[in-house]
């Protein structure tokens, strides 16, 4: 996992053990529906599991802008990608983030 995640000094000094888990997950699942990475492909799937780090963090402070803002960027992200040499259409990956998100957000009106 250390492989993973050792694209960028901040990912390993800034977060915690189970937010590394979080971010190594993402980067494989996402590598996977990458035929062939580039370097930007590798960035801006760093950028994601960054966002989904942030996303986490402020449903935890309570911050719901912030974690809506963060959905939003990594569902634009994710669209950037190119992760089959036909299409950069909405992967399995996103759908499931997206279904992540609409029960996070079902439950959080719930308590409201």
């Amino acid at each position: 996992m250390e492989k993973i995640i050792q694209t960028s000094n901040f990912i390993r000094k800034s977060l915690s053990s189970a937010e590394k888990k979080m971010f190594g997950v993402i980067k494989r699942d996402i590598l996977k529906e990458i035929p062939i990475p580039k370097n930007a492909d590798l960035l801006m799937i760093d950028i994601i599991g960054c966002e989904y780090i942030k996303y986490v963090r402020a449903l935890e402070a309570g911050q719901a802008r912030i974690a809506i803002s963060c959905a939003k960027s990594m569902r634009e992200y994710l669209s950037e990608l190119n992760l089959t040499p036909k299409s950069r259409v909405e992967t399995t990956t996103s759908s499931t983030l997206s279904t992540i998100f609409k029960i996070l957000n079902n439950k959080e009106n719930e308590d409201a």
